[in-house]
């Protein structure tokens, strides 16, 4: 486990494309936005290069919806805790945003972290294709 992940206080799942994100920051709306992790206490999310350049560390994001399937759609509201790939010289690659959910309220963190939970379990429970398909050479 690296540092930056013991400083989490819940925990995140990585999530494919058909997880995305809305939300506002300042006068500019963001849809369907790549979400790349997410858990009760925040989210992270790959903007195109152009978008990013908007988002600064500390300003607060607004009417944040996390959108997936199964996923409990509750707003959010949140803050920029970091931004990486700003100053890339590569204008058609990605910005990755660190989202720190703010004010969740108790329910909506419950709900969350059992979504959260309850995923991350099944993963660790998958049977692996290796050992079914008798990779043993049996």
């Amino acid at each position: 486990m690296n540092s930056s992940q013991n400083r989490r206080r819940f925990p995140r799942l990585n999530v494919g494309p058909e997880y995305v994100v809305n939300f506002r920051y300042q006068a500019r709306s963001f849809r369907r936005t790549s979400l790349v992790d997410f858990g009760p206490g925040g989210c992270c999310v790959q903007v195109p290069h152009a978008d990013g350049q908007v988002l600064e560390r500390d300003n607060m994001v607004e009417q944040i919806v996390l959108h997936g399937p199964d996923l409990p759609m509750r707003q959010l509201e949140g803050r920029v805790a970091w931004v990486m790939g700003k100053r890339s010289a590569d204008p058609d690659g990605r910005v990755v945003v660190g989202i720190e959910f703010m004010g969740v309220p108790e329910e909506t963190l419950g709900l969350l972290l059992e979504f959260v939970s309850k995923r991350l379990q099944a993963d660790l429970l998958e049977p692996d294709e290796l050992t079914e398909s008798g990779a043993d050479g049996r």
